[in-house]
């Protein structure tokens, strides 16, 4: 071989991927290739020049037998194969051994350890298939064609037929000659002519195991076997006994059924219950002991408490207690002993309190402990009883009040006597001496004014009455309207002066700086309230001065109070009668009536009207002897406000009548008083009017139908037929001209009721005369 040639020889076996090493006849390396070096983790330097069997001591070769019988036939291409183990991972190689011609050896070598792995697989495989095969919890037979005889079968169909392997070579027939009624061979030989495959579940196969008979369920598949050219030369069986899980089902189906069977009853026996507690009478509900929460309510608890059943199932008993009795409520629903409870009050869903009586007992449903309750309802029962208790309590309390009122009332007709006795003495009296015609004029004079003094007093007095009546009966009518303080408080002082000056007292009037010039209040009452108050400070001071100031203050609302602060140095109140001269016909001492006379009503009926109009009287200070300091409130209304300007300067209607304005005017006078019918007969004739009577609303309705008149003044109580029905018979009849009723009740509903049976207005008796004038003028004019 030529150089060149060498180098090339050399340069492949160099570079190949398997290993190459040669030897010389004395086996030491000549030649070693890099994949050679990688294998035997050397150098070419540390292994050339070196024996063979030295360096390769860990492959094994150097005491493989191969090399044995290369020394003794030195033949070509012995090949074999050797394992190794590098870093504890074990090699296998197939090498190929060749003679030199120096009389050494060349060698080439494979890494098979690859195909080794997978062939020892393999035969690890088949190993545990027949394990599996002979282990299997699943049956297995081979069965060989045509005659379906048994070729192999495992340990599992043995035992499920009952056999031992002396059935080997055996056809399906002679070893189970009982199945082939059933189907079964049919079944193989479908598969042996078509070669699907067929499966089942839970198939009935009877057996005949040692002379008894018996039914075994199976889930089974049979698949034909094929060779390479796709003939079928077998068919394998395989599946499980699954008579235990199929008898355990029917097993479970026959407990269902009984289960099933009790069930219905337990619904049926619940739902028995269900109705007498859901359609009970009484209301019913049950709760738990622990938790305290509704389980369950009935129809009439519902309906009782107003709660639907959704929103009683998220409540507890707690939710419907009152606050005040929880500790005895949590006393008697955590007993642990059931005992009668006496009625106990509940709060219903709109919040109102019913009384109900609850018997209860406690049991025990899946674990929880609860208790089922019945209620009787109470409230009308325990609301009679209190009605009993309180009107006992009421009788009591009225007897007091009317042994009080009877004292109040004699007291108050004492006192009544006087102040009535008195005007009316005088009127009396002096009317008497107007009979004497040897009167000179000033004394005629003089007379006639003291009757009239005394008669404006009687009336006075009769008004205070009058007004504290419709006070107290919520009958009093009020008109809230623009009012002008100063103004007010002015005229109530100016009036009141001349008194103060009498008694020689200073009547003083100051006004804050934070005072309001006006507000939306009855005019006419805030004037009654201050000539009540400062008229009664005047009174009671005998020495000294009355003052009175106003100011204004803002409330928590916002809205405005006005303030009239009204102090004297009079005869004081003592501690203990500060409330009770707030009450009717009561004066803090009773001598007080002799020495400064009154009817006891002012401070009731001043009190009253403030109260009516929002504000108050009340005594801010007193003392006996040193004066007092009442302060009267009254807060702005323009909430309240009616069209028209303030109206207590109109109390006094017009001042003056002209001569002459009721002339040729004609008059009906309705009136069962034949002094009245004279008193406004010589009324309205004095002014030109022409007047005509009746007695008695019948007499009048008649008379007003067949005469012109052009007013008709109705009376209202009156025998054969009032006033009212008068006027409705009247306007039923279409008679349009205007009808004036007279009357002496002053009550706001009187008037009312004569304004909606059809008069025209009303008119208070005593009547003064300017006011009945005015109107007939008034009306007579409009209607003519």
């Amino acid at each position: 071989m030529t150089d060149q040639k060498f180098d090339q020889f050399s340069e492949v076996l160099e570079n190949m991927n398997d290993s190459y090493f040669a030897v010389d006849k004395n086996w030491r390396f000549t030649f070693i290739n890099k994949q050679c070096e990688k294998i035997a983790h050397l150098k070419r330097e540390e292994i050339l020049g070196k024996d063979l069997r030295d360096v390769l001591t860990g492959w094994g070769l150097k005491d493989s037998p191969i090399w044995a019988e290369y020394h003794k036939t030195m033949l070509d291409r012995v090949f074999t194969q050797f394992k190794k183990f590098d870093s504890e991972r074990e090699l296998w190689f197939q090498y190929h051994a060749a003679p030199t011609s120096n009389g050494g050896m060349s060698v080439i070598f494979t890494d098979i350890t690859h195909c080794v792995q997978l062939q020892n697989q393999i035969v690890e495989g088949d190993r545990v298939l027949e394990q599996i095969f002979a282990e299997s919890s699943s049956w297995m037979a081979f069965l060989s064609l045509p005659d379906f005889r048994f070729q192999r079968v495992n340990r599992s169909y043995l035992e499920l037929i009952g056999k031992d392997e002396s059935i080997i070579g055996k056809t399906v027939l002679e070893v189970l000659p009982e199945i082939e009624a059933q189907g079964f061979v049919d079944i193989l030989e479908k598969i042996a002519r078509t070669g699907e495959s067929y499966s089942a579940i839970e198939t009935p196969i009877g057996l005949n195991i040692n002379g008894i008979e018996k039914i075994v369920y199976i889930d089974f598949v049979q698949q034909p076997l094929r060779r390479a050219d796709g003939s079928i030369y077998g068919i394998v069986a395989q599946g499980q006994d699954v008579s235990e899980r199929v008898n355990s089902r029917k097993a479970i189906e026959v407990s269902k059924n009984a289960i099933l069977l009790e069930r219905e009853k337990i619904i049926e026996s619940q739902l028995r219950y269900q109705l007498l507690f859901d359609y009970s009478p009484l209301p019913k509900w049950i709760f738990d002991l622990e938790t305290l929460r509704f389980m369950d309510v009935n129809y009439a608890a519902i309906k009782l408490y107003g709660y639907s059943k959704d929103e009683f199932l998220q409540m507890s008993v707690t939710d419907i207690r009152l606050p005040e009795v929880t500790a005895y409520f949590y006393e008697t629903i955590t007993a642990e002993k059931v005992r009668p409870l006496p009625p106990i009050r509940h709060m219903k869903k709109d919040g109102s309190i019913i009384v109900v009586e609850i018997s209860a007992f406690d049991v025990t449903i899946s674990g929880r402990k609860v208790r089922i309750c019945a209620l009787i309802d109470m409230t009308e029962r325990a609301a009679n009883e209190i009605e009993l208790q309180e009107l006992l309590v009421s009788l009591q309390l009225a007897k007091e009040d009317a042994e009080r009122a009877n004292r109040l009332k004699s007291a108050f007709l004492a006192n009544m006597s006087h102040e009535i006795r008195t005007p009316l003495g005088a009127i009396v009296g002096f009317t008497d001496l107007l009979r004497d015609p040897s009167l000179s004029k000033e004394e005629h004079s003089n007379y006639i004014k003291i009757v009239t003094r005394n008669g404006e007093q009687l009336s006075a007095i009769i008004n205070d009455i009058l007004d504290l009546s419709k006070v107290e009966a919520g009958h009093l009518t009020l008109e809230f309207t623009e009012t002008r303080l100063d103004e007010i408080v002015t005229d109530v002082v100016s009036l009141l002066r001349v008194k103060a000056n009498e008694k020689d007292l200073a009547l003083e009037y100051l006004v804050e700086d934070s005072a309001i010039e006006s507000i939306v209040t009855d005019s006419l009452r805030l004037r009654q309230i201050l000539m009540n108050i400062i008229g009664n400070a005047v009174k009671f001071t005998h020495a000294g001065s009355v003052k009175v100031r106003r100011f204004s203050q803002m409330d928590a609302t916002g809205g405005v109070q006005v303030f009239f602060e009204v102090s004297d140095t009079g005869i004081g109140v003592p501690t203990a009668e500060v409330e009770r001269i707030f009450e009717a016909f009561v004066q803090a001492d009773g001598t007080l009536v002799r020495r400064f006379g009154g009817t006891g009503l002012g401070l009731a009926l001043s009190r009253q009207l403030a109260r009516s109009l929002s504000g108050d009287v009340v005594i801010l200070q007193t003392a006996v002897n040193k004066g007092s300091t009442f302060l009267i409130s009254v807060p702005d209304q323009p909430q309240k406000k009616v069209i028209g300007e303030s109206h207590w300067k109109e109390m006094d209607g017009p001042t003056e009548i002209a001569a002459g304005v009721l002339d040729g005017v004609r008059v009906l006078i309705v009136d069962d008083s034949p002094d009245n019918r004279k008193l406004i007969w010589h009324f309205l004739t004095k002014y030109g009017a022409i007047v005509d009577f009746a007695e008695n609303g019948l007499l009048g309705c008649n008379k007003a139908l067949l005469e012109d008149f052009d007013v008709v003044l109705m009376d209202i109580q009156m025998p054969v037929m009032d006033g009212y029905t008068a006027t409705q018979k009247l306007r039923e009849a279409g008679y349009r001209k205007p009808i004036i009723a007279l009357t002496a009740h002053a009550m706001s509903e009187v008037r009312k009721k004569c304004l909606n049976v059809g008069c025209t207005d009303h008119l208070t008796k005593p009547i003064k005369p300017i006011d009945l004038i005015s109107a007939i003028s008034k009306y007579a004019q409009l209607f003519s």
